[in-house]
């Protein structure tokens, strides 16, 4: 039985914590994201007022996908 990432076909699943910052991928923790233009996305949700954000990018010219 295909479990975790492989059983939707992402090559690549990330998750972070609202809160602090905390940013995690499925192999592990990898980083706290910062008030900076690198993670300027997640800053932007952020002080949205959304309780959720989902992104789904697909790599042009290939079968990668990626889960935020």
């Amino acid at each position: 039985m295909t479990t975790g990432i492989d059983a939707y076909g992402f090559s690549t699943a990330s998750f972070v914590d609202r809160k602090s910052g905390h940013y995690w991928n499925q192999d592990g923790y990898l980083r706290q994201l910062k008030n900076d233009s690198k993670d300027a996305w997640f800053n932007t949700y952020k002080d949205s007022g959304n309780e959720d954000l989902v992104s789904i990018y697909a790599y042009p010219n290939s079968n990668k996908i990626d889960l935020f």
